[in-house]
């Protein structure tokens, strides 16, 4: 890991064991199983890379072009389609060792060290005569900053341009390896000379993949383990075998009996396949990742010449450039929008606490006032009785009582102006808050849930929901406004906050209400850079703000959906956002949802290193995995609470109705 202290007092220095690692290559293409047309792909490379003494040299070309000499490779695909092995297998062919990048040590906190640390490892591989791996090459080539206001985009920007200067002084071997080729600034792209493609293997390069994860004589399998079947039914990736095999022998030598009669039996690796294609499932969580998977899905190889595809690339590029035009023009348009709707609550908010504090005050003179009647009813009536006078006592106090009654009615209409207290529970009984990511309405099997969703909160008798990924009138949940359907079965107050326009109809989180819900509005939590979703768009976060008219007293509650990127740097700036929404409001304030951070993440530790404490941290009872639903690994569904909040337990409910398990907080005020 990177290392502050040392950074501190060295500036940054890190040796080469920090930065990078050596392998000797021990694979060789002998054990690579790829499909026909990548590995013709890497041969093809490969060849480049023998030749190139020829090339540059022999045939002169060297002295024509003094610059780019070196042989850069982008190896892109999937993770576990073999582009690891294959880097390792190119270094073995070369009989070079493999020097392995580790970008986590590259980069330091100090500005200009991580340039300085690159510079380091293209010169120390020169030494080496080593071939050099970028892998998650993504994360140091990504796309330039167009704007460089904050110190942190003209640092990411010189990192990029010290990598492409010594791509073209480098003489060597460099190989990047990539998930997502398309964050890659577009200037690698005349930098590599060449992309190879890496394809989930077909059912034939499967087949074979299965048993070469074996050892041929000393793994134990049972008779009716059919690989071909497995190939057929499983259309994955390399790792995705590796990691099934594995769990598949685990669970065999797991069961009762003596070891030697252990075998992996098909049911093993049937069981451990699923295992793993539902832990796959944790990191896919996207309102688009459907969408996706059908686009990716449907994508094959083109027979297309090149100079057609070049020209279907640029019309593309040419469409890209209007339609970002015009998407900047309405962020424009909706950023006027949003403040002018944000002045406008403003000064309804402020026009409804000037009109609640005059009552207030009101109310409180009615107070006093008939607290003065009655102790001067109470005087009035022992100085009668000492004179003896009972008529006189009668009639001072009839007076007197009548002076009260009508001071009573006066103080009834005045309390019946503000907003009427709910009708429930007194102060002391227990507040029970759930926390449930809808997923569209829909359970991971794509089945409707809403009745479902609404017997649960009905048999749990949850007083407050907070609702996620919630839609209102989309195309795929058939028009239906989930959150009006969910509201007319529970017979409970809803509020919604909509974060996303969505094939016609709204998305976002919406709260359900026992009580009554005084006022409730969507506040937008912004990232910088916006983040780019699947398919070029951009889904955008927020809370649902909603003040709920709860016995004893009113409850703040915050909804929100935090982003679901694998790394915190979207979270960490929505969760200061969350902490600036949160400052302004008196009283207790509740703050829940799919934040999809787990609990020991920088995020977590955020939110509540002030304000708020993890609920479940203090009375829950397990884990509290709540995703996904069929066999939850991950708990990423919180409710975090304020000190006036005690938390007298907390579960997770046994129940598939979405592809998250709904979670059940039941709450009291503390004393």
């Amino acid at each position: 890991m990177p290392n502050p202290f040392r950074d501190l007092l060295f500036g940054g220095a890190a040796s080469q064991r920090e930065l990078v690692e050596v392998i000797t290559p021990r694979r060789s293409f002998a054990d690579v199983i790829l499909p026909p047309e990548t590995l013709r792909a890497l041969k093809q490379a490969l060849v480049q890379i023998e030749k190139h003494d020829v090339l540059f040299h022999e045939w002169g070309l060297g002295e024509r072009h003094t610059q780019g000499l070196g042989l850069a490779f982008n190896f892109a695909g999937p993770p576990g389609t073999g582009k690891t092995i294959c880097a390792e297998a190119i270094a073995h062919a070369l009989r070079k060792p493999l020097m392995l990048v580790r970008y986590s040590e590259l980069e330091s906190m100090w500005a200009g060290s991580t340039g300085k640390n690159v510079s380091a490892v293209f010169r120390w591989a020169e030494e080496e005569d080593a071939v050099l791996f970028f892998d998650e090459a993504d994360a140091i080539a990504s796309r330039r900053f167009q704007s460089t206001g904050q110190g942190y985009e003209r640092e990411a920007n010189t990192v990029v341009n010290v990598l492409l200067r010594e791509l073209e002084e480098f003489g060597g071997v460099v190989i990047f390896a990539t998930n997502l080729a398309a964050n890659f600034d577009p200037a690698f792209e005349r930098r590599i000379r060449t992309h190879i493609l890496f394809q989930l293997p077909g059912v034939m390069e499967r087949e074979r993949i299965w048993p070469a994860q074996l050892h041929p004589r000393r793994t134990p399998l049972a008779d009716d383990v059919d690989f071909r079947a497995l190939a057929e039914r499983y259309a994955v990736s390399g790792g995705d075998i590796k990691n099934a095999v594995l769990k598949a022998a685990q669970a065999a030598i797991a069961e009762p009996g003596p070891d030697h009669a252990k075998r992996i039996h098909q049911r093993h690796l049937v069981a451990a396949m699923e295992e793993v294609l539902g832990a796959k499932s944790v990191m896919e969580q996207s309102l688009f990742g459907d969408a996706a998977a059908e686009l990716a899905g449907g994508l094959t190889p083109s027979d297309a010449p090149a100079d057609a595809l070049l020209e279907t690339r640029t019309a593309l590029e040419a469409e890209l450039a209007v339609l970002d035009e015009r998407l900047g023009q309405m962020e424009h348009q909706q950023r006027t929008q949003v403040a002018t709707l944000r002045e406008l609550g403003s000064n309804v908010e402020r026009r409804h606490e000037k009109e609640w504090t005059a009552l207030t005050r009101q109310h409180q003179h009615l107070q006093d006032e008939l607290r003065q009647v009655h102790g001067l009813a109470s005087s009035l009536l022992d100085r009668q009785m000492r004179m003896g006078n009972a008529l006189g006592a009668a009639a001072g106090i009839a007076l007197l009582l009548a002076l009260a009654a009508l001071l009573v009615a006066l103080l009834g209409g005045c309390a019946g102006a503000a907003p009427a207290p709910a009708a429930a529970a007194p102060a002391g009984e227990p507040l029970r808050v759930m926390v449930y990511n809808l997923h569209a309405g829909k359970d991971a099997a794509g089945q409707e849930n809403l009745a479902r969703v609404a017997e649960l909160v009905a048999a749990e008798h949850a007083d407050v929901v907070l609702l996620q990924e919630v839609d209102r009138g989309t195309e795929r949940s058939g028009r239906v406004d989930q959150l009006a359907e969910l509201a007319r079965r529970t017979g409970y107050h809803a509020a919604f906050g909509r974060t996303l326009f969505y094939q016609g109809g709204e998305y976002g989180i919406a709260l359900l209400s026992r009580w009554p819900v005084r006022g409730d509005t969507l506040l937008p939590l912004p990232v910088q850079p916006p983040q780019a979703r699947a398919g070029g768009s951009y889904e955008p976060r927020g809370v649902l703000r909603a003040e709920v008219a709860a016995p004893g007293g009113a409850l703040w509650v915050l909804n929100t959906h935090l982003d679901a990127s694998r790394d915190d740097h979207y979270r960490r700036q929505e969760a200061a956002a969350l902490l600036r929404v949160a400052a302004p409001l008196p009283g207790p304030v509740l703050l829940g949802g799919d934040l999809n951070a787990t609990p020991e993440s920088a995020v977590l530790a955020q939110l509540t290193a002030t304000r708020w404490r993890d609920g479940w941290a203090g009375c829950g009872t397990g884990e509290g995995y709540s995703f996904p639903a069929s066999a939850p690994v991950k708990r990423i569904d919180y409710l975090l609470l304020p000190a006036a909040l005690a938390c007298d337990s907390a579960r997770v409910l046994e129940n598939q109705a979405s592809d998250h398990r709904a979670v059940l907080f039941v709450l009291r005020r503390a004393r």
